[in-house]
């Protein structure tokens, strides 16, 4: 506690771990970032390019699920996702209750300090951080 973390070992250039290659980093970050996809369009999308392969050929991803999880397993950014369960607890009005009200929630969430610890100690980002305060009107 209290100590800087360890700097992430060097890697290579051509280092794109855990996807298999840069063309597959690429397409998830295109997919996920800058589209920001939705898993039944990237599901479609797998399958019209493994249909256009020869047989015994895979497309980057098998579907959604594969993707999300290659993503998931990157090891910068390690900071466990934390959950809890909200529900609807006031009073409901008379007759039909709107489902939102009856409907348990999931809220999923990573430690805020320990995501700004991580963010701080990562070399990826040590030139694009300004520490002078800023007043914002």
């Amino acid at each position: 506690p209290n100590t800087a973390p360890l700097p992430p070992p060097p890697r290579s250039g051509d280092d794109y771990a855990p996807f298999t290659n840069r063309s597959q980093f690429e397409l998830a970050d295109f997919l996920y970032r800058e589209e920001q996809m939705g898993n039944r369009k990237i599901d479609e999308l797998m399958q019209i390019w493994s249909d256009s392969l020869p047989e015994g050929q895979s497309p980057p991803f098998a579907n959604h699920e594969h993707l999300l999880n290659v993503i998931d397993s990157i090891p910068l950014g390690d900071v466990a996702w934390k959950t809890f369960s909200i529900k609807y607890e006031g009073e409901r009005p008379p007759g039909e209750v709107p489902s939102w009200m009856v409907k348990e929630y999931d809220i999923w969430y990573r430690d805020p300090r320990a995501v700004i610890r991580q963010q701080l100690s990562n070399p990826d980002f040590a030139k694009h951080m300004d520490y002078a305060p800023k007043r914002v009107y």
